[in-house]
């Protein structure tokens, strides 16, 4: 569950909250925690032809995840060593993760944060080099 640090006793499910949910009083710029931890997936897994048709939980269990799923725990840790590292020092930033090697942090930073659906939104290209 994702909680918000503004609202008091109020917890949103992680498909709420990657979809920007806001409820009541609660809006999507809160501050929030993670109050499991972190050991989901925040990112829907797509389903496989015998899955297809019933409903899906991004929901991932940590045991239950091989080496290219990633949590939230994880894709947070990739986003700070981006930041504090910068951009193409895979090497660090790997290490700063832990848990995956330099062309999965890449990989995976590319895919979600750039080329999906975040990177579509936030991301453009005519104002490179100009932070």
């Amino acid at each position: 569950r994702v909680s918000c640090a503004v609202c008091t006793d109020f917890d949103l499910c992680p498909e709420c909250f990657a979809c920007g949910a806001e409820i009541g009083p609660h809006k999507n710029n809160h501050k929030y925690y993670f109050s499991n931890n972190g050991n989901f997936s925040i990112f829907p897994k797509s389903p496989t032809q015998e899955e297809k048709g019933r409903r899906r939980a991004s929901i991932v269990p940590a045991d239950q995840c091989d080496g290219d799923e990633w949590n939230v725990r994880e894709d947070h840790l990739l986003l700070d060593a981006v930041e504090m590292y910068g951009y193409g020092n895979w090497k660090d930033i790997a290490r700063h993760v832990e848990s995956k090697n330099e062309s999965q942090v890449k990989e995976r930073y590319i895919k979600r944060f750039i080329n999906g659906a975040i990177g579509s939104h936030t991301w453009e290209e005519k104002l490179r080099g100009k932070a």
